[in-house]
């Protein structure tokens, strides 16, 4: 946040209160103008509600399929842009190492759960889990490499 300085702090917590009850949930996101020309544009994506430990969770894919339905298929919230399509004014996205810090994922376990929240809403490779079994398979798979069968 020091990059834009402090206000753009101020004007993402507005306008997750106003447009979202005052909570930006795990798999949301939003987007806010910067009032910076190289860098328009910030979108908020959590990874987490509150400062907890990640190791053996699916929330940084939450965040980053999050962030691209929100390019590919959102809309501005507020700002000059409001109601424009966010893909007519988002051409590239960077994004931190989600969970990395305080969550303590691993940078691997991050880079898995990016690269599936590409292959899925980017690449349209998203598939319907055919049973409760495959859906708990895919979900453990991405922070670990020895998935566990969780049926009774």
């Amino acid at each position: 946040m020091t990059h834009f300085g402090s206000e753009i702090q101020m004007r993402v917590r507005r306008q997750i209160l106003d447009k979202h009850a005052g909570e930006l949930v795990v798999g949301s996101a939003d987007i806010v103008e910067t009032g910076n020309a190289k860098i328009p544009f910030l979108i908020a994506a959590p990874t987490m509600r509150v400062p907890m430990n990640l190791r053996e969770s699916v929330n940084p894919y939450l965040a980053a399929r999050a962030v691209f339905l929100l390019v590919t298929k959102g809309h501005f919230s507020s700002g000059q842009y409001e109601g424009m399509k966010v893909a007519d004014k988002v051409k590239t996205v960077a994004i931190p190492g989600l969970g990395t810090g305080v969550g303590k994922v691993t940078f691997n376990t991050c880079a898995r759960q990016v690269r599936a929240a590409i292959d899925d809403i980017l690449l349209g490779k998203y598939r319907m889990p055919k049973s409760w079994a495959e859906a708990s398979e895919r979900h453990q798979l991405l922070y670990t490499d020895k998935p566990t069968r969780l049926q009774y």
